[in-house]
């Protein structure tokens, strides 16, 4: 089906082609300033309602400004960079350093909040996972960890997160191993952008390790194992870092969820569970027009 990451109408033109204006005009809270949050916002303000976004961090765009920090990648900030402008058009009172709490939210008395809060860098239940040489891919691409020369990268996910790690690190001088399960690396990336990420690696000397699983983080890198064969080995690294998905941040929604009297609510983007930026960019546009 023909879609577009960045406008979720596209596609979809016959159901969402004309944005009509609300019946009755709300009072919304929007929590979570990521795409899917910046979407329902600027969606449902559109639509004649009164909105309030509040985002904990001092910068409106969520998990892509890291993500568009791996080179090749830069463009997708574009996609939250638009919506912060529109966003900005209209009148909705944006909250930032602001961590919208249960009790802040009902003293507001808002008819609708609509929870976008993400998800969390997720870590493998392995053995070591804790140790001081660890670190997830959001880790390294914010620049909150400090590196040894030898990398090794866990891939869980299949998909983008550690191979533009690995792209990120080699360019900065890292020697760099990225080890997957699979039986390819980057199996749920689309053929093109694949071909030409393998290409990247391979030509910056990137070791790819597949059919192999990690079972022991240790002080001077991982023990594991092939996925077929059952034998093991160490690959000896300063520094281990996991690209192993996210884990929803939806503790908020499930506590107002509870209250006897509980408001509207809705529970969008990777606060439902960790997707790619076309899922968050629609769940905002769905939720926008349901209000």
């Amino acid at each position: 089906p023909i879609g577009c990451v960045q406008n979720p109408v596209t596609g979809r033109e016959r159901e969402w082609g004309v944005l009509s204006p609300a019946e009755r005009a709300k009072r919304v809270a929007v929590v979570g300033g990521g795409p899917a949050g910046l979407e329902a916002a600027r969606v449902a303000a559109a639509r004649g309602h009164t909105v309030t976004l509040y985002e904990r961090s001092s910068e409106l765009g969520g998990a892509i400004l890291i993500a568009c920090r791996a080179p090749g990648w830069e463009a997708y900030r574009q996609s939250v960079d638009w919506l912060a402008r529109q966003v900005a058009k209209l009148p909705i009172e944006v909250n930032l350093d602001t961590e919208a709490t249960a009790d802040l939210l009902l003293a507001e008395q808002f008819d609708t909040i609509v929870v976008a809060t993400g998800a969390r860098p997720r870590r493998p239940y392995l053995p070591g996972v804790d140790l001081p040489h660890t670190a997830t891919v959001a880790d390294v691409l914010a620049g909150r960890v400090s590196l040894g020369r030898r990398c090794v990268i866990l891939d869980e996910t299949g998909y983008t997160p550690g191979p533009k790690c690995a792209d990120f690190l080699s360019l900065a001088g890292h020697q760099v191993e990225i080890v997957t399960r699979h039986y390819s690396l980057g199996e749920d990336i689309g053929t093109t952008v694949r071909a030409v990420l393998h290409e990247r690696l391979l030509r910056r000397g990137v070791t790819i390790t597949t059919l192999t699983a990690p079972i022991e983080i240790r002080a001077d890198g991982v023990r594991v194992m092939h996925v077929l064969t059952g034998e093991q080995r160490e690959i000896h690294a300063d520094s281990v870092i996991f690209a192993s998905g996210g884990v929803a941040q939806d503790a908020l929604y499930h506590t107002l969820a509870a209250l006897p009297n509980a408001p509207e609510l809705h529970l969008i983007g990777d606060a439902v569970a960790p997707r790619h930026l076309r899922h968050a960019m629609v769940d905002g546009a769905r939720v926008g027009r349901l209000l």
